[in-house]
């Protein structure tokens, strides 16, 4: 559930940020040499490039979340209670994507820090001419500040495992695509789409269900275990 709620986030974050990345894929596209704007397989080539360098950046920080996590779970012997925190933090983006809950937009300022020290690497980066260009910028991309990141990089942390910390990044990553990979042309309709609120109230009811979903199936389990232990001791004692 955890992965299905970060493909979720990525593919309904596009509401939220496609004026962003929307404008930033088409700078991008539109700052390439013509010959490769007007070769359709090229310029795929290159937006690709562009994604997975970004996917691969969402994929260490996740996986060192993952890895943090762990160690704060396999200390406290947190878990299942840690998954069940990751379905209550799905409830709350999904408040954010919906427009409820702006304040997680303050996320956003934790990461301006390293980016100011990033950015100039990414500006050396431009023009881009060749493919390792686009896939070195986007390795500078996926550090870009954004809370809807942010949020799944706790989301991450709280799965307590580095590699399923990856995995959440890269299912966050993979919802993203399609928006980005469209640019400017899909990033537009969204923009008009995102401003009819029923829409967004929508998208965030189906993260909703299935952040509670998640919360409810963890914590039940745990429920489940504190008072079965007890009963198996009790029928396992010696009479």
């Amino acid at each position: 559930m955890d992965l299905t709620a970060a493909f979720l986030i990525g593919l309904l974050s596009l509401l939220h940020c496609a004026a962003m990345c929307g404008g930033i894929i088409g700078a991008l596209s539109m700052s390439l040499a013509p010959s490769i704007r007007a070769d359709r397989r090229a310029l795929l080539l290159y937006n690709l490039m562009y994604s997975l360098g970004r996917i691969s950046s969402y994929c260490l920080v996740g996986s060192l979340a993952g890895g943090a996590g762990a160690l704060v779970s396999t200390t406290l012997g947190l878990g299942t209670w840690l998954r069940g925190a990751g379905g209550a933090l799905t409830v709350l983006i999904a408040l954010y994507v919906g427009g409820w809950l702006p304040g997680m937009a303050v996320l956003e300022r934790l990461g301006q820090p390293l980016w100011r020290h990033l950015q100039p690497v990414g500006q050396r980066l431009l023009p881009v001419r060749r493919p390792w260009q686009a896939l070195a910028f986007g390795l500078v991309w996926g550090w870009l500040p954004c809370g809807l990141v942010y949020s799944v990089v706790v989301l991450a942390a709280l799965s307590a495992a580095p590699w399923r910390g990856g995995l959440t990044l890269l299912a966050f990553g993979l919802g993203t695509l399609p928006g980005v990979l469209s640019g400017g042309i899909l990033g537009t309709l969204l923009i008009r789409l995102r401003s009819r609120p029923y829409v967004r109230s929508v998208a965030a009811a189906l993260l909703l269900l299935t952040g509670l979903f998640s919360f409810l199936s963890n914590v039940a389990g745990e429920f489940d275990d504190v008072i079965a232990h007890p009963l198996d001791r009790t029928l396992l004692r010696p009479h």
